[in-house]
């Protein structure tokens, strides 16, 4: 082969103009799309990853013989829940009450899992705000942030009255993962007005400093042997209404535990866990 059809094949190689032009247009509308595979594709193995990893936790997770020793629910539901603005209200008058009740059945931390976004009547903010000043349990108040999306008017009642308490305040806000399901701990907002969330704020309120690994993952904890619930569930109407042998009763699954005060209403959210299925 001679050197001037040399020449000629490797020009041949050489883009003209044109297809220099069409090269590049269909270059740059092709990259959105190739962006949008390569990042679905690497959240689909991340969540494939992490959905091997809820399985082998089912078959692993821990099922104590009985409830926790060490905590307790009080769960406000629908009978104790009025409504304002049409979102769920529990009566600030009731739960103060519960907040002394509980308090005076011994508890050794009282977390308060519900937000207080708008006023309630005076009378009955200042009885709630007096409880939680009063109480002698070591008492950690729940906290909206800024992924809550709390307006302005919100977010200034909420510090007004978590300052007139004085407390201690950690953020509620969960972290969930594409598929729905919650699997890690929630870090901090950006620029954060609360640093600590609620469960660090429990566990500093008991002389534990919650260590943060890289990847936070929550430590699941199963039903009991026999299909019970991981934790001692009382209904908040039955501190209302318990007297004599129920008073005893109660004592003994309040006294000495972290004790949580929080709403199970039909507007509750619900929130799936490697621990329940995706019809849960």
């Amino acid at each position: 082969m001679d050197s001037s059809r040399i020449a000629e094949w490797l020009r041949s190689f050489v883009p003209t103009r044109r297809r220099l032009v069409v090269g590049i247009l269909v270059a740059l509308a092709l990259t959105p799309a190739l962006l949008f595979v390569q990042r679905s594709l690497h959240a689909s193995a991340f969540l494939l990853e992490e959905q091997l990893h809820d399985w082998h936790q089912k078959f692993t997770v821990l099922r104590p013989p009985d409830s926790h020793p060490l905590v307790a629910l009080i769960v406000v539901d629908d009978e104790l829940v009025g409504r304002s603005q049409g979102a769920a209200e529990v009566d600030r008058v009731v739960l103060a009450r519960i907040v002394r009740t509980v308090d005076a059945l011994g508890a050794r931390v009282l977390g308060i899992d519900m937000t207080f976004l708008t006023p309630s009547t005076a009378a009955a903010d200042e009885a709630l705000v007096n409880a939680l000043r009063q109480a002698r349990s070591a008492t950690v108040m729940g906290f909206a942030d800024e992924r809550s999306r709390v307006d302005g008017q919100e977010a200034e009642f909420q510090s007004t009255l978590l300052a007139r308490v004085a407390r201690p305040v950690g953020f509620t806000h969960i972290r969930v993962d594409r598929d729905g399901v919650v699997r890690f701990w929630a870090s901090p907002a950006d620029n954060a007005s609360v640093p600590l969330s609620f469960p660090a704020q429990l566990m500093r309120a008991v002389g534990t400093e919650r260590r943060e690994p890289p990847y936070p993952r929550i430590d699941w904890l199963g039903n009991t042997l026999d299909g019970g619930a991981p934790f001692a569930v009382i209904p908040a109407s039955h501190l209302r209404e318990a007297l004599g042998q129920d008073v005893r009763r109660l004592s003994a699954a309040v006294k000495d535990r972290i004790v949580l005060i929080g709403l199970s209403t039909k507007e509750t959210r619900r929130i799936r866990t490697p621990l329940t299925g995706a019809d849960r």
